[in-house]
């Protein structure tokens, strides 16, 4: 049974998280080949059509998202992300914050927020 231009896509993208570029060389060509052999050059253009898609599904999972209270420097965001790695930054503002920063990467919460600490000091003095 022939496999779909999406179950190729996505061996490709799985693929290309961990080779080389060499690797990912050669496994292109591997996958060339195949295709000719099979007579299926005609899924090539879906493949790369899904490849791109499963990219950017990607790049929007490893959004990491960055609310202050006040606006920060262009040097306090550098820290930020060489903190939390390779992803797509969104900064915003929220005045509801008080003070201090919430970021989220994937599906994991950092609270460093006045707000946070004030509660964490009332439960402790209570």
């Amino acid at each position: 049974m022939p496999y779909s231009a999406l179950q190729y896509a996505t061996a490709l993208y799985e693929l290309e998280q961990t080779q080389t570029k060499e690797q990912q060389e050669q496994t292109l060509q591997a996958l060339l080949q195949h295709l000719a052999h099979a007579q299926q050059q005609g899924l090539l253009q879906d493949i790369v059509k899904k490849l791109e898609n499963l990219k950017k599904q990607s790049q929007h999972q490893h959004a990491v998202y960055v609310t202050t209270a006040q606006p920060i420097t262009d040097n306090e965001k550098q820290q930020i992300k060489a903190m939390f790695g390779e992803a797509r930054y969104v900064f915003k503002e929220d005045p509801d914050l008080i003070a201090g920063t919430v970021i989220q990467k994937q599906n994991t919460v950092f609270y460093n927020t006045l707000k946070t600490t004030i509660n964490g000091l009332k439960k402790n003095l209570s």
